[in-house]
């Protein structure tokens, strides 16, 4: 697995072809996408389209959908996986397309930021971990949980596909407290948006998948309606994702 300070790649094969990278996204629903061009080079079949967006719900976008016989994640092969067209190229690496939830439903993932190593199996998440483990719920194809900000209940999104850090919807930000001014550090995008990130130091604790953390650095932009938790944050974590039990675990090892 390779992280670029922003997104995890992953090496797979389609149609037994040559090694080439996917994105790893846990906010990708589905199997995943493709750029339209390796969906031409492959002659993979239209199987229909989707009226594809962000959680913004702006402006969406009709995408067709392909049929992609085989794909190899590791040892993992998936068939007949639908993929959607895929939006911009991602970053500086040379992605085919994005790895979806749907590909590993019935494994344990284990997300190792540190390491770069990305496992999928048959096992249960280990007994230490699951003790500490969130419950998530399916959530438009991906899945979310509940955190507590200051107090307020948030629907949350672990999300290995952004590359930023702990953002949050903002409304949310904007009935925190304050500690010094907001200013733009950034700005983001998905394959349909582009919006401006705004930093800020509040009061009060964040609790979510098990972390606790008190008078934190946010960012907030006018754009997702969840807490949407990114590489930036979880490039120190790893990650154990069961979409079987449906429990989600963030742990340092």
């Amino acid at each position: 697995m390779t992280f670029n300070g922003r997104h995890l790649f992953v090496p797979v094969r389609l149609n037994d072809g040559p090694e080439q990278m996917m994105a790893l996204d846990t906010g990708c629903g589905g199997g995943g996408m493709i750029q339209a061009s390796e969906a031409e080079r492959l002659h993979l079949k239209v199987v229909g389209e989707i009226n594809a967006g962000d959680p913004s719900g702006r402006n969406n976008q009709v995408h067709k959908l392909y049929l992609l016989p085989k794909l190899q994640i590791g040892a993992l092969t998936v068939e007949n996986v639908v993929l959607g067209e895929a939006g911009h190229p991602m970053d500086d690496v040379k992605s085919v397309g994005v790895i979806g939830v749907e590909c590993y439903a019935t494994l344990l993932a284990k997300i190792d930021y540190p390491n770069k190593i990305l496992t999928l199996s048959h096992n249960k998440m280990p007994s230490a971990v699951a003790s500490k483990a969130t419950t998530i719920r399916k959530d438009f194809g991906i899945y979310a949980f509940d955190s507590d900000v200051a107090g307020q209940t948030v629907k949350t999104h672990i999300d290995t596909g952004s590359g930023g850090n702990i953002l949050l919807p903002q409304d949310i930000a904007k009935r925190l407290k304050a500690t010094n001014t907001p200013h733009v550090v950034g700005h983001g995008r998905t394959p349909f948006n582009s919006f401006d990130i705004y930093s800020v130091n509040v009061e009060g604790t964040i609790n979510f998948a098990g972390i606790t953390l008190k008078d934190p650095e946010i960012q907030y932009a006018d754009m997702f309606p969840v807490m949407n938790v990114g590489s930036k944050f979880l490039k120190d974590y790893v990650i154990y994702f069961d979409q079987r039990s449906k429990k989600l675990a963030l742990t340092k090892e």
